[in-house]
């Protein structure tokens, strides 16, 4: 009886570490989650200010384009 006893114990004491683990498993899972979901946001706010910056780059050309045709002893 005493020997089941002690069988059972240790089968508890391995649940109780199997739960824990498991629960520091899903903590560990969370809190990755959470860190790649804000650099997502960080690398799309990135991904943003450089479209804005190479659309006005691309209009600051476009505007320089009417200058495009003219020869350089035209400017002297």
């Amino acid at each position: 009886m005493e020997r089941i006893r002690l069988q059972n114990e240790k089968i508890r004491e391995r649940q109780k570490h199997v739960k824990a683990d498991e629960d520091a498993f899903k903590s560990v899972i969370t809190a990755e989650r959470a860190k790649q979901e804000a650099q997502r946001k960080v690398q799309a706010q990135i991904n943003q200010t450089r479209e804005a910056n190479a659309k006005k780059k691309m209009a600051r050309m476009g505007n320089r384009e009417w200058d495009a045709g003219k020869q350089e002893s035209a400017w002297k």
